[in-house]
């Protein structure tokens, strides 16, 4: 079975986006817009890499970074932070995300990083 990916975003259009060229791809993909429903995802399907972007409504993306991260029983998770905010990439970083991509995106790069951190 294929890793799920959940990407995390508010903005249906980034959002289409990125679920469309991951499902060309072959990933499986589930969807979250606010942290309250990424948390719902993540404890119920358990995914194995997490797009997630920092600009939120309600909770912030880092709000969900901290929470995972503190979770022992979501300690394979793998973050990639994905935001036009580039001040608090550093803060992502320090709070556990494993990558960041800038905000408009590569295509390429983004399926370079999932091949990678799948592999291993």
């Amino acid at each position: 079975m294929t890793a799920l990916i959940l990407i995390v975003e508010d903005d249906k259009h980034t959002l289409t986006l990125f679920q469309t060229l991951l499902g060309r791809s072959g990933y499986r993909t589930a969807t979250a817009t606010t942290v309250h429903e990424a948390l719902q995802r993540i404890r119920l399907e358990r995914p194995a890499i997490i797009l997630l972007d920092l600009g939120l409504p309600g909770a912030s993306g880092l709000d969900l970074l901290q929470t995972i991260r503190v979770d022992p029983q979501q300690t394979t998770i793998k973050f990639i932070v994905i935001s036009a905010y580039s001040d608090l990439m550093k803060k992502a970083q320090q709070v556990g995300a494993d990558a960041y991509l800038y905000k408009p995106i590569n295509p390429t790069h983004l399926m370079d990083l999932l091949h990678d951190m799948l592999a291993g």
